[in-house]
């Protein structure tokens, strides 16, 4: 199968280090955790909360916890600045939930996601950067959280010798779960089981589940961590992907250029099609122009495998709650994905952009860089999309409709012990008949024990030079 698009980013939630395609934005939301629940204690003379996080002036809800039930707060004129709570005095004592959207971070996958669906393009693959799992080691037990990030630090487990009970903080209902451990072997395929189901978030292993050697007592997880995109782990996640099957890969949010060096370099060993995505850190959207400008013409890139954009954009998240400047790199990604074309003059969608380029500079850039400005008819908009190598984005989609084309038909012989070269070629003829926007167009067919190779060499409309590369899937 080929992969139009994967959106690379972090987040709070849900599955790391696998693709994923979600339902819906909502759903993704769900997934990967855009919501900060956190349970407080509020005295009689309380008029305050202080919160885990900076939040959101605008997406934000209180309840009071009445039994495991969720009502409307009491609280008099309740107001969130950064991580404090306000409410006016006198307060009203109880256990409250504060339900909150976090200032997110650079890279967040749900904003980059979000900028990508407001352009129209249809629900991408997604991938959120692996981090590290709270977990518990005790008398030779291993409990861990479901997924990674420190969200899931102090999760409790609490053993009495026949019950053991998992007690997940911040959460008003069904915050414990009990378990009988007797016998052990059906204890632990229940426990997680119903992990795998939603009921609690942590999983056991059991070295020997005819016996239950846990002793009594109370014990926390810990050493959660979340994840973060650097010169290591992005290779990692590079390693992890089938690049052949991928057309763009989308860093998230803006990163260092020794990040994007690496990520490139791989992507350039490994002799497939496909393109990164990036852009320079948002700390560059406060500099000065010509700073920035600077920085961007002193990059050292060169290579048609990727995309670099220069600037951010603003967006508005759906439902219109959350307002948050994003780098230009999912927009662009979504405006390419949407019209499986030129993405040059289709408009983004975005409320406004910064740097304000000037004609001078638009000029300067655009020979290497990914640049936007505005258009009477289609608002903000891109005016030029080449790779840091200076290959026309007209290139790169006949590349990618190859190598399309090709994933879909050739897929079917994928574990097959035999494979018949002329069944090959005839597959292969057909599925790249009709390629659009070619001069010309040849190929030859390589078959041996381990894979099928097709040997490529096409021209593209508009352009003279002949480009030469390699498809090869495993059999």
């Amino acid at each position: 199968m080929f992969i139009p698009v994967v959106l690379v980013g972090l987040a709070d939630d849900g599955p790391a280090g696998t693709l994923v395609k979600p339902g819906s934005f909502i759903e993704a939301q769900e997934i990967f955790g855009w919501w900060t629940n956190e349970i407080h204690t509020v005295p009689a003379s309380g008029t305050s909360i202080t919160l885990g996080h900076a939040a959101s002036s605008s997406d934000w809800y209180v309840f009071q916890v009445l039994n495991g039930a969720l009502y409307k707060t009491p609280l008099y004129d309740p107001s969130i600045s950064g991580s404090t709570l306000s409410f006016g005095a006198p307060g009203a004592s109880g256990t409250y939930l504060v339900q909150y959207t976090r200032e997110q971070d650079e890279g967040a996958l749900l904003l980059g996601l979000s900028t990508y669906l407001q352009t129209g393009a249809t629900m991408p693959y997604v991938w959120r950067v692996s981090g590290t799992k709270a977990t518990l080691e005790v008398d030779g037990l291993v409990f861990s959280a479901r997924y990674c990030g420190t969200r899931y630090n102090g999760i409790g487990i609490q053993f009495d010798g026949t019950t053991l009970t998992v007690t997940v903080p911040n959460s008003p209902k069904n915050s414990t779960v009990s378990y009988t451990v007797d016998p052990p072997s059906d204890f632990l395929t229940q426990f997680n089981y119903e992990s795998g189901k939603g009921k609690h978030p942590v999983e056991l292993l059991l070295p020997n589940s005819d016996s239950f050697p846990l002793s009594v007592g109370s014990w926390v997880l810990t050493g959660g961590v979340d994840g973060t995109l650097d010169t290591s782990t992005v290779v990692e996640l590079l390693e992890a992907l089938d690049l052949g099957s991928i057309g763009l890969i989308v860093l998230c949010g803006g990163h260092a250029s020794g990040v994007i060096d690496a990520a490139v370099s791989y992507i350039e060993e490994q002799d497939s099609t496909t393109c990164l995505v990036a852009g320079a850190p948002i700390a560059y959207k406060s500099a000065e122009t010509a700073d920035y400008l600077a920085y961007l013409q002193a990059l050292p890139f060169s290579s048609n495998q990727l995309f670099y954009t220069t600037g951010w954009g603003v967006q508005t998240l759906p439902g219109g709650s959350y307002t948050y400047w994003d780098n230009l790199s999912t927009a662009f990604a979504g405006v390419w994905d949407k019209v499986r074309g030129s993405p040059i003059h289709k408009r983004t969608y975005l409320l406004d952009t910064l740097p304000k380029w000037s004609e001078s500079e638009l000029a300067s850039l655009n020979p290497r860089f990914v640049t936007a400005t505005r258009f009477i008819q289609t608002g903000i908009g891109f005016l030029r999309a080449l790779t840091t190598g200076g290959r026309s984005p007209m290139v790169t989609q006949v590349l990618f409709d190859i190598t399309s084309r090709l994933y879909n038909v050739l897929g079917s012989y994928l574990g097959e012990p035999s494979v018949d070269i002329g069944a090959v070629e005839v597959l292969v003829s057909k599925a790249l008949s009709g390629v659009a926007n070619v001069r010309s167009l040849t190929y030859d067919c390589y078959l041996d024990q381990y894979s099928i190779t097709i040997k490529i060499t096409v021209v593209v409309v508009g352009e003279v030079q002949e480009i030469t590369f390699d498809v090869v899937t495993n059999r």
